[in-house]
């Protein structure tokens, strides 16, 4: 089980991240992926209640725990990325 939810870092050459506002009740939550460009395959999902440079910095570092290497990042212009 641990390797379910703690897998081992994975080489990927290309990351994509983004992220959409979805309404949970009465909440506003941000939900957060990054994906393989070259494979589609998913790397980390979260959910945060907001969308601030910190929300995506934290992100990030989450997703570049699960890969080897450096890949290459690409986001969108949100401006929450620096």
């Amino acid at each position: 089980m641990a390797r379910l939810f703690d897998p081992d870092p994975d080489y990927h050459s290309t990351v994509a991240i983004d992220e959409t506002k979805l309404k949970v009740e009465e909440t506003e939550v941000y939900v957060w992926a990054a994906v393989d460009v070259e494979t589609f395959e998913v790397i980390h999902i979260e959910v945060s209640p907001g969308r601030s440079d910190l929300d995506a910095l934290l992100f990030v570092k989450q997703v570049l725990k699960r890969c080897r290497g450096e890949p290459v990042v690409l986001v969108d212009r949100g401006p929450w990325y620096h």
